[in-house]
């Protein structure tokens, strides 16, 4: 919650600093309300109550909070502020349109209830017409900033390359993070069993998806974090990394990766530790100048 408090006064004064955003809704809001009025238009008073609340829920850190939460599982409370606009306007949109733009109702002279004038079937694709132009009229936020692509073949690493054009289409892999950023964008057919998405939050900002233990483990296990570990011998030391590499090809070896790229030395400690056999059927096929590719077929 704190995280967010802060990522909430920071997206707030960002958006408010620049323009006059909020100051246009509620002159919005308080346009359509007295349009509303002089126009006679049924459910003005229910439109603006929903207005404000909708306005109040996102501007009120707590509600902003879980809108943020639900809406994209990630603190990202620029885009609500920018959705609330659209959120406000569009319903007043639609009932002005549906009473007067489309011409499906009219007022009776005497006592100023609305009558039916045209037929269901008007009515009927009026409303659909409506609808498809809503549909294709553009994405309501704005498109996204400091993205880099990476998708041209000179871009990538020598000795990323070296290691991508070993590997065959459909292989599944697991691999070092500078390996697997580039890996999908240089061949869309290999698969991964974890992605960019596991150290970089962001990029799985829009959805539900989490990796199960398996894949946090062996990702975990593929940073080849340094043991340190306090009144302990380093014979002690290496039986606790061995444990830990063999712990880690069987799990490895209980998913469907079928390739597995490391660096020299990783393999070569892993070989010293557990050997072919604790290796859970990968074996060695080819090497490059900074890394190991080993194969289970």
């Amino acid at each position: 919650m704190i995280d967010f408090l802060s990522v909430f006064m920071q997206n707030f004064s960002e958006e408010m600093s620049t323009g006059k955003y909020l100051a246009l809704i509620i002159v919005g809001v308080l346009f359509l309300w007295l349009l509303g009025k002089y126009k006679k238009l049924q459910g003005t008073r229910i439109l603006l109550l929903y207005g404000i609340t909708i306005c109040l829920a996102v501007l009120i850190p707590l509600s902003g909070f879980v809108l943020a939460k639900y809406q994209t599982a990630f603190f990202n409370y620029r885009h609500l502020l920018l959705l609330l606009f659209p959120m406000v306007f569009i319903p007043w949109a639609l009932v002005e349109t549906l009473e007067n733009g489309l011409g499906l109702m009219k007022r009776n002279a005497e006592d100023g209830d609305l009558v039916r004038e045209k037929p269901w079937i008007t009515r009927f694709f009026g409303v659909l017409i409506a609808a498809s132009l809503l549909m294709v009229s553009g994405n309501m936020l704005t498109e996204g900033v400091d993205t880099e692509f990476t998708l041209a073949k000179e871009k990538v690493p020598t000795r990323v390359v070296e290691v991508l054009e070993l590997l065959e289409k459909g292989d599944i892999l697991v691999a070092p993070n500078e390996v697997l950023e580039y890996a999908r964008s240089y061949d869309g057919d290999l698969k991964l069993i974890y992605g960019r998405d596991m150290w970089q939050p962001a990029l799985k900002a829009y959805t539900y998806h989490t990796y199960d233990e398996a894949a946090c483990q062996i990702y975990d296990w593929m940073q080849n974090q340094p043991l340190n570990y306090f009144n302990v011998s380093d014979e002690e030391l290496e039986q606790i990394q061995a444990d830990i590499d063999r712990a880690a090809f069987q799990l490895i070896g209980s998913t469907a990766c079928n390739t597995l790229v490391l660096p020299h030395a990783v393999y070569e400690r892993v070989w010293n530790n557990v050997g072919l056999e604790g290796m859970s059927g990968f074996e060695m096929e080819e090497e490059t100048s900074e890394y190991v590719v080993l194969t289970r077929r």
